[in-house]
């Protein structure tokens, strides 16, 4: 993963400020795809509202597990 291999690179300091922005980029990603689909979600029915929890829910775990 092209991804680890950079947050490898440089001294602790560098790498941790490189993980901390990365994480930070990642976040703010998640809620701007999170705020598109409750725009585009508003005509949809409530099993597509479900499934969208679940995602958020295995992201979550996601996002601890790498922390």
């Amino acid at each position: 993963m092209p991804d680890v291999y950079v947050l490898e690179k440089g001294t602790p300091e560098e790498q941790a400020k490189k993980k901390t922005r990365f994480i930070e980029l990642k976040e703010d990603l998640q809620k701007a795809f999170s705020k598109d689909m409750e725009n585009s979600r508003s005509g949809l029915s409530s099993s597509s509202s479900s499934s969208s929890s679940q995602k958020e829910a295995a992201n979550n775990r996601v996002r601890k597990r790498n922390s």
